[in-house]
């Protein structure tokens, strides 16, 4: 996420400076549940009580994740009423436009819809996984498909309007006619 008014980019899981955020290992820090290198395995010595401790915590961290993700999706889903909308709006004000000129956005904020409820699910199957080797894999792919997804959003929400060309008449439609994203 990018503060509107610093322009400051954190991430919005865990709040984390984003520059920082992928620096020793190459994925989310804050997206893997490692409990100082012993997440998933049991020593011998562990009480039950501990384990039982360290499940509830990567329950915590997993089901936190794809509560967030969750909401995300509702958000997602506002700017992709709001995105058509705004093309309908570009249709009514200048009929050069046709629905093909614009159904790319659209394409994209479906996807990114998509998409994080995609993301959402893989927290719990991610709980239940088992192997080292699996749950690795599965970390560096999910972590993928984060990556791709923000840099997909961070696109799909700038502000397309920006971009609209002159018509055929030397005419630029307006952004100040058409209704504006607000939180």
């Amino acid at each position: 996420m990018t503060c509107s008014q610093c322009r400051y980019e954190f991430c919005w899981l865990c709040m984390g400076d984003y520059k920082n955020h992928q620096a020793e290992t190459g994925k989310y820090l804050c997206n893997s549940f490692e409990d100082v290198k012993s997440a998933g395995r049991e020593t011998k010595d562990m009480t039950d009580v501990a384990r039982i401790e360290r499940e509830l915590k990567r329950l915590e961290h997993y089901s936190t994740r794809y509560i967030e993700h969750q909401k995300s999706i509702q958000s997602s889903q506002k700017h992709l009423q709001l995105t058509r909308l705004q093309v309908a709006q570009a249709l009514d004000l200048n009929a050069n436009y046709g629905p093909k000129d614009f159904q790319f956005l659209l394409d994209i904020a479906e996807l990114v819809v998509a998409a994080r409820r995609s993301l959402s699910y893989t927290y719990a199957i991610r709980f239940f996984l088992k192997g080292a080797h699996k749950q690795a894999f599965f970390d560096f792919i999910q972590g993928d498909l984060e990556s791709s997804l923000e840099a997909l959003n961070k696109r799909n929400e700038e502000d397309w309007l920006n971009y609209v060309e002159y018509d055929l008449n030397g005419r630029l439609i307006q952004g100040e006619k058409f209704i504006k994203y607000k939180e």
